[in-house]
């Protein structure tokens, strides 16, 4: 006898749960680099303090780029070597939401939106958005492997942390790298 399709689906969400935590180094180890490059960024924006020098900037944005690389290369490895696992995903979610949530939120805050009164709040709205779609990727990628037929749309949180930290294509940060950031960085004795 055949089970229904909800069934299929329950069990195969309780069978990947009652699963042995599973973490494997070397992913996990360019996930933790992730980690710490986000960290260290956000350590570099709170150095920076408006009129001086806008390298510790500059070294944030190279360290949320590392970060970037560090992301691109975890994934790729556990799924070239097989070392996937639960506690990898969700490891590399919370490093994500650092990286690419919270540092690209607060550079932009420090450096653009913090002459604003309501600064903070567009920065939270940003950082809040990221973390909505990294839980929604995360619980739609779970659907999708215990039910073949759901696909995941849209653009990752870490392809957003790139547009606002890189510039990227993002028409809002082309825009306030070219009328914010650009002209402090000429200001550069």
């Amino acid at each position: 006898m055949s089970l229904p399709e909800n069934d299929k689906h329950v069990r195969a969400i309780e069978a990947e749960e009652s699963e042995k935590v599973q973490i494997y180094f070397l992913p996990n180890l360019l996930t933790a680099g992730n980690l710490a490059c986000g960290f260290f960024a956000l350590t570099w924006i709170f150095k920076y303090q408006q009129g001086d020098d806008f390298e510790p900037i500059r070294t944030a944005l190279w360290l949320i780029l590392a970060a970037f690389a560090f992301d691109f290369f975890d994934g790729r490895l556990a799924r070239l070597a097989g070392k996937e696992s639960r506690f990898g995903r969700e490891f590399d979610s919370l490093a994500d939401i650092v990286s690419f949530g919270v540092a690209p939120a607060f550079l932009i805050y420090r450096i653009v939106l913090q002459e604003f009164e309501p600064g903070w709040v567009i920065a939270a709205i940003y950082l809040v958005c990221g973390g909505i779609r990294l839980a929604w990727f995360n619980v739609m990628s779970a659907q999708q492997r215990a039910v073949p037929d759901v696909q995941v749309r849209g653009l990752e949180a870490v392809s957003v942390g790139d547009h606002v930290c890189g510039g990227g294509w993002h028409p809002c940060g082309l825009i306030c790298w070219r009328n914010y950031a650009v002209p402090r960085l000429r200001e550069r004795p």
